[in-house]
């Protein structure tokens, strides 16, 4: 036992050190160009289901977009909502914007895939970006995307999105996991291999969505709209996909509002990494949860085994600080302090909260949005 902690404790500082040392790597973009000399048009795409205590916000920071109304669109795609989801759409966006909601039609397991698929059959411009209806865009979100369109020979890009925090634990739970997952997202992008992105912030070219025939392949698995995209955009175009590592792209969104919903949303997220083909990811998953899984067996044995508990305390040490270390980097990034108390209380419940999504998406079944679906 104590030889597969030894060797989940090694590929763990590796797996943490390559990802800290390859952070700076992916370059920080920033751009001083105005809207007016950012010509490339966009076609935003939001899928919405039941999101009226989002949607005003959203619309709001639409608004707000400082951007030539005339070079984008917006088109909203209703997923069955029952609420008074349109109705504030209509009753918030600016009569100056171009915009639209549709109806989704649902020919797959997944409802956001087919709007996302049916927004873009719609769509007028080649440039897509798509978020989600509970995230505030920021002003300068899409004179970012074109001006680093405009730089770089790509057909994707992903962006940061921050989890917005009131300060209470629990939201503060998932803003500092959300940093962690920003930390490894742009890593990757670092060392040259990206594994993650978030739908809440990325555009892509219409051409090159068809060349990759979409979401044709995972359409069956309810999630993953973003990181299947991603993985065949890379298969496909291995030196077009970028991240736009850029405070003024930084999407924020909000966090959910109780443990049992944060649980299940976790389990929506792990649901589809056993359908991954890429085999960095699918590692760095299980490194990750053996190395959480560890903590709390090691836990328990140097509980029954005193003469283990220094092994196990360095086991813990070595893993908050680099764990800390990486974190550091994405809360520079996004101009956050950190506040040690709640990191280190986080660091503690982790653990649990990993080995118990894990357990619960092994049989893939989940709830989301009233809905129950599987993989």
């Amino acid at each position: 036992m104590m030889y597969f902690f030894v060797i989940i404790g090694l590929l763990y500082t590796v797996l943490l050190l390559k990802l800290i040392f390859s952070f700076d790597k992916a370059p920080n973009f920033e751009t001083h160009l105005t809207a007016e000399n950012s010509p490339v048009p966009f076609s935003v795409l939001i899928p919405f289901r039941n999101e009226a205590e989002n949607l005003e916000s959203l619309v709001t920071s639409i608004n707000q977009l400082n951007y030539i109304y005339s070079n984008f669109e917006v088109i909203f795609i209703n997923d069955d909502s029952n609420d008074d989801s349109v109705k504030i759409i209509k009753k918030h966006i600016s009569s100056a914007i171009d915009f639209s909601v549709i109806e989704n039609v649902c020919v797959t397991n997944s409802g956001k895939k087919d709007a996302i698929s049916l927004g873009i059959s719609k769509a007028k411009f080649d440039w897509i970006i798509t978020t989600d209806a509970d995230c505030i865009l920021p002003k300068e979100s899409l004179s970012q995307y074109s001006n680093f369109a405009m730089n770089q020979d790509i057909t994707m890009i992903c962006g940061p999105v921050l989890i917005e925090s009131d300060g209470s634990f629990l939201e503060m739970y998932q803003q500092i996991d959300g940093l962690s997952l920003q930390a490894v997202t742009i890593s990757s992008f670092g060392f040259g291999n990206p594994l993650l992105c978030n739908g809440a912030n990325i555009a892509y070219k219409k051409a090159a969505f068809k060349a990759v025939n979409g979401f044709t392949g995972n359409d069956h698995i309810a999630s993953g709209d973003d990181v299947f995209l991603l993985q065949k955009m890379k298969d496909k175009f291995p030196n077009g996909v970028h991240f736009l590592k850029s405070w003024g792209a930084i999407v924020r969104t909000k966090p959910v509002q109780s443990w049992k919903k944060l649980i299940n949303q976790r389990v929506r997220w792990a649901s589809k990494t056993s359908e991954l083909k890429e085999l960095a990811a699918k590692a760095m998953g299980w490194i990750v949860f053996l190395t959480n899984l560890s903590l709390l067996v090691g836990a328990v044995f140097s509980f029954y085994e005193t003469q283990n508990f220094l092994y196990f305390l360095i086991f813990l040490s070595i893993k908050l600080v680099l764990d800390f270390w990486l974190l550091s980097k994405s809360l520079l990034f996004f101009k956050l302090k950190p506040n040690l108390v709640y990191i280190v209380l986080c660091s503690f419940l982790y653990p649990f909260i990993t080995t118990i999504v894990v357990l619960k998406s092994i049989n893939g079944g989940y709830i989301w949005k009233g809905r129950s679906l599987k993989k």
